[in-house]
């Protein structure tokens, strides 16, 4: 919910800069402006200036800006999810390197240290936590335990000495 309020009070700040017919301010940092800001503060400066010009009513502008708010929401929504996405993304793929290097090195580490750092990080890491769970349950625990059918008692079992 304050997220929303936060874009609602965004919104309104664009909606202000295009009345004024100013330019967003051009600063960087945390409250930088995105695409999508510069994408509907064009569009209502341009719906303003039709306003001006007497070329639509006041009750299609209103309509029009309060489509605009909806949209914008419905945008900056969509862009906060794929930016956080990519971060978490990122985030997975730096450990990549490091973990690599530990399985390359493999400075007299255990079975257990091993199995932790190709199927508990790695895995993960390159692929979605549910093919990496199924890998790390079917084939790490065959690769263990020398057995490729297991039933499900023995891989709790077998999860337990990892």
């Amino acid at each position: 919910m304050a997220d929303i309020e936060h874009l609602e009070q965004r919104f309104q700040m664009i909606k202000e800069f295009a009345w004024k017919s100013e330019e967003l301010p051009k600063y960087q940092g945390e409250n930088a402006f995105s695409f999508v800001d510069e994408h509907y503060f064009q569009a209502m400066r341009h719906m303003y200036a039709r306003y001006r010009l007497h070329t639509i009513r006041r009750e299609l502008a209103e309509q029009e800006v309060n489509k605009y708010r909806l949209c914008y929401i419905r945008d900056k929504t969509s862009e906060e999810t794929m930016a956080r996405g990519y971060r978490e993304f990122s985030e997975g793929r730096r450990g990549i390197g490091e973990w690599t290097k530990a399985l390359i090195k493999n400075d007299g580490k255990s079975i257990r240290e091993l199995f932790t750092l190709l199927f508990c990080q790695l895995l993960p890491a390159v692929t979605d936590p549910v093919t990496a769970k199924l890998i790390r349950e079917n084939a790490g625990l065959a690769l263990i335990t020398g057995c490729s059918k297991l039933s499900e008692d023995e891989k709790k079992e077998a999860e337990k000495w990892l």
